[in-house]
């Protein structure tokens, strides 16, 4: 049986998943809150106690899907990286490298990403934010190269937010540079970054 914890996990995250379908196929600004709790499943009240409105509840999918995609990218990483005994370094161009091909992947998260990436970095201030323990595995990766944690931490912030911005402007639009001719060069920049 499901504790109480679990249960409004569960509908806080029906809600996001609910939302982020609607967004991405009708776009967030022409989508009512109204219809988000109707495709979710749940009351109107429902949808407050977890979210002020629309623009919180944006930001939270934005999280949402951020942290699953990290997620998910970061295993891949430590599975290859202990395959091949990759170095820090290494691992971390890969990570970079993976979420350059799944971000080119899922243009509905970056269509609500961009313009708004720092938005993934300033919730990671947030102590219950589901990022969080991620945005720490990537900083202890960070620290393995030599870097304090503060250190490592700005190196995340320069990395998140530059090579997302590109990112996001090469698949939405590949002007002026597609994101595959940008991929060498991101790679190189971010190698230099962490040398």
């Amino acid at each position: 049986m499901a504790t109480v914890a679990e249960k409004k996990r569960l509908k806080r995250n029906k809600i996001l998943e609910a939302a982020y379908e609607l967004f991405a196929s009708k776009g967030m600004h022409m989508t009512p809150i109204d219809e988000v709790v109707k495709k979710a499943g749940v009351a109107k009240g429902t949808f407050y106690l977890y979210f002020r409105d629309k623009y919180e509840l944006t930001d939270q999918i934005i999280l949402h899907k951020s942290t699953q995609i990290v997620r998910q990218v970061l295993a891949e990483v430590r599975e290859q990286g202990e395959k091949e005994c990759l170095d820090a370094v290494e691992q971390i161009l890969l990570f970079l490298d993976k979420m350059i091909s799944t971000m080119a992947q899922n243009r509905p998260v970056l269509t609500l990403l961009s313009g708004k990436i720092s938005t993934v970095y300033d919730l990671l201030a947030d102590e219950n934010s589901e990022f969080r323990d991620t945005a720490q595995s990537l900083v202890e990766l960070m620290m393995q190269i030599g870097l304090t944690a503060e250190q490592a931490g700005k190196q995340l912030y320069v990395m998140l937010n530059m090579f997302c911005s590109v990112c996001c402007d090469a698949v939405l639009s590949g002007s002026p540079y597609s994101v595959d001719e940008l991929r060498p060069e991101i790679r190189r920049m971010a190698q230099k970054l962490l040398t």
